[in-house]
């Protein structure tokens, strides 16, 4: 259940900051996203160092719900 929040409140929120501006052509600046969005996944990064997924070596609920957030973002 953390995991959950703390993506809403963390990933969610920092890749909002970097995809609106180019789908709704804002021309606002990104850069404020890019640097919330590198400082607010360490613990993600520190997780999947540990284990193939975010809790353990299984697929759950929080790997599916971060996955397309952080996919939104490759070119």
């Amino acid at each position: 259940m953390f995991l959950l929040h703390w993506h809403h409140s963390n990933t969610r929120l920092s890749t909002m900051a970097i995809v609106c501006p180019y789908v709704f052509c804002t021309g606002e600046d990104t850069t404020s996203g890019n640097e919330t969005l590198n400082n607010r996944h360490y613990m993600m990064e520190e997780k999947l160092t540990t284990s193939k997924f975010l809790i353990g070596e299984r697929a759950t609920i929080a790997d599916i719900f971060i996955l397309p957030e952080i996919d939104q973002l490759t070119p």
